[in-house]
């Protein structure tokens, strides 16, 4: 690169850290020098992603440099090492005048022990975790959770949306059996279940309604009687019926059936499904709801989560806080914490929704002004459907990438393996998706038949190709032959 370039990079360099530099932490959380760093950091990472830095790493290519693409967790201190280089190749001295920065083995070190006092221990022989989600079974199959924790279970996930407390007492008594026998270090996280909305079909006997595209269904009230099972459901929220707008989107059972509103009546709506299979698709009971582009005003801890808690602040490590949206949502969680004395309990923020997302900054530094251990949570089900199928790749990273900016440990969650847990079988997109949960700290597994098949397999690929992938950075190791 010629002399007139590396001026010009020395410059945008220049330019770039000035505006890190000037990046001001909130009043709340200047005392807390514990979580400073981290908090900075994230800033740095946000205003950093403020401009268009790509033509800055393509020149940084161009000298063999980092190109920031990895540097989320020490911004400053990579730009910092950036203009040395730089300076070093015009034979400059390098005057810049250094703020106290996060640096690159600290950085580690933070991820490292955050995860750690979230989910425990890692693996002697990976570092990425394992969370695996009850089946009802455990509660009446000792052996199975045994068999769990002997396969590599490092955090046993019990989702307080099913089951009852009689049962979820007895999976937490299984779990600690099977970890203080092989002596294991295996968390307890608890599901609350939140303010999912969720199908009701018009009878007790009915098991599902049969839809295709073209047809009419309507949402009803509770105070109206349903004249037509075939084509009319109650919901778990009815309020939302008040909340909603013609044209606007809605999607059942995870998005595997799509709707428009096409009007709205006072204890009513009607929905033209626009989208499901060819040959129609059952709608079960139970089955969530989404409404992406509606303003429903449904946030926070429901009824049932505030009698959930208390099961949870006597028996788990870890609450998986549900549909948390803003940090209005975070200190409600905190104010029942508090009133069950529990406010050691770790945290895990499930990031579900469209509106999580955007405020994903202000959550984060908020988790930083407690003294609780913290994680997030790509829930990718309801979390797809709410930011589009076609943004759901780029969303994940991102938060992936400002979690790591906060160094926040992540679990990558939904539909992990999910092919081989219920028919026995990974399919290829499967194992391309287990390439990008690499970047996480945990990795979340659903039920099925098979999913003992499923720690197994994950742990061996865990074991093998750890090697080649360290965080969000390809490793290259000696290349051998299969």
């Amino acid at each position: 690169m010629k002399t007139t370039q590396l001026n010009e990079l020395k410059k945008e360099l220049e330019k770039i850290i000035k505006l890190l530099e000037k990046v001001e932490l909130p009043d709340d959380l200047k005392p807390i020098e514990r979580k400073l760093a981290s908090a900075q950091n994230l800033l740095h990472y946000i205003a950093i992603r403020t401009i268009n830095v790509s033509g800055l790493q393509k020149k940084l290519k161009k000298i063999g440099a980092s190109r920031l693409a990895r540097s989320e967790d020490h911004m400053l201190h990579s730009l910092y090492l950036l203009h040395r280089l730089v300076c070093g190749l015009l034979h400059e001295p390098d005057h810049l005048k250094r703020q106290k920065r996060i640096t690159i083995a600290r950085a580690e070190k933070k991820l490292n022990k955050n995860t750690k006092r979230l989910l425990g221990r890692k693996s002697r022989i990976k570092r990425v975790r394992l969370m695996v989600t009850m089946p009802s079974e455990a509660a009446n199959n000792y052996l199975m959770v045994e068999n769990f924790v002997i396969q590599g279970m490092n955090s046993a996930r019990i989702n307080c949306a099913h089951d009852s407390e009689t049962e979820w007492i007895a999976m937490v008594k299984h779990i600690r059996k099977a970890a203080l026998k092989h002596n294991r270090n295996v968390t307890i996280a608890m599901d609350l279940s939140g303010p999912k909305i969720r199908t009701v079909l018009g009878s007790e006997d009915q098991t599902y309604i049969k839809l295709n595209q073209g047809d009419t269904i309507e949402i009803i009230d509770d105070s109206l009687p349903i004249l037509n099972i075939e084509k009319q459901i109650r919901c778990s929220f009815p309020d939302i019926i008040s909340k909603v707008k013609p044209g606007e989107h809605i999607y059942f059972d995870d998005g595997k059936i799509e709707g428009t509103i096409t009007a709205v009546e006072a204890k009513k709506i009607s929905v033209n499904i626009t989208r499901c299979k060819i040959n129609g698709e059952k709608l079960k009971t139970d089955k969530g709801i989404n409404l992406p582009e509606s303003n429903l005003e449904i946030a926070g801890l429901t009824p049932k989560d505030k009698i959930d808690f208390a099961v949870i602040a006597k028996y788990a490590d870890i609450v998986n806080f549900s549909f948390v949206n803003t940090t209005a949502d975070l200190k409600e969680l905190f104010e029942l914490m508090a009133y069950h004395n529990s406010n050691n309990l770790g945290v895990i923020l499930k990031i579900e929704t469209k509106q999580a997302y955007n405020n994903l900054k202000d959550i984060l530094l908020d988790t930083k002004t407690k003294t609780n251990a913290f994680g997030v949570m790509i829930a990718r089900g309801d979390l797809a459907i709410e930011v589009g199928w076609q943004n759901i790749g780029r969303v994940q990273n991102e938060i992936l990438r400002m979690c790591t900016a906060a160094h926040t440990p992540v679990i990558w969650a939904t539909q992990v393996l999910e092919n081989l847990a219920k028919k026995g079988i990974p399919s290829r997109s499967e194992m391309s998706d287990i390439n990008n949960a690499f970047k996480a700290e945990c990795i979340m597994l659903n039920k099925g038949p098979y999913i003992l098949e499923v720690i197994q397999f994950l742990n061996e690929v865990l074991r093998n190709e750890e090697l080649f992938q360290n965080k969000n950075e390809a490793m290259l190791p000696e290349l051998k032959r299969l």
